[in-house]
């Protein structure tokens, strides 16, 4: 399942740009996100069709989400995978736990590398 909960404040049925008559990167309307459309939130409907049609040519790629505002505006999984199936992700959280990192370095809520997380989860 998609790992971040937030409210789903629109069942709007997200318009998608169609492939051969089917909706090609339509989210799926759930309990974790807002769904909204490309156009609502000032994407390229055809920049997104052209990405998700690029994606669905690489065998190394399991599902590609585009977030915009805080609002799911595409969702499509691919090579026979689905939002049921959870995937090994050690090299990506490496590295997105390392940009955290350096974001909360410069916004000072780290003092420094060296700070462990332990004191911030006291229990």
């Amino acid at each position: 399942m998609r790992a971040f909960l937030f409210p789903l404040m629109m069942l709007a049925a997200a318009c998608a740009i169609t492939e051969n008559g089917h909706a090609i990167y339509k989210p799926l309307v759930l309990d974790d996100w807002e769904v909204s459309t490309p156009q609502a939130e000032g994407l390229d409907p055809n920049l997104v069709l052209s990405t998700y049609q690029k994606a669905s040519s690489l065998s190394t790629i399991y599902s590609l989400l585009i977030i915009r505002n805080d609002r799911l505006v595409a969702e499509k999984y691919f090579n026979g995978q689905s939002h049921t199936i959870a995937n090994p992700t050690a090299s990506v959280t490496k590295s997105i736990i390392s940009s955290l990192a350096g974001i909360a370095l410069k916004e000072r809520i780290l003092a420094g590398l060296d700070q462990t997380i332990a004191g911030y989860f006291p229990r």
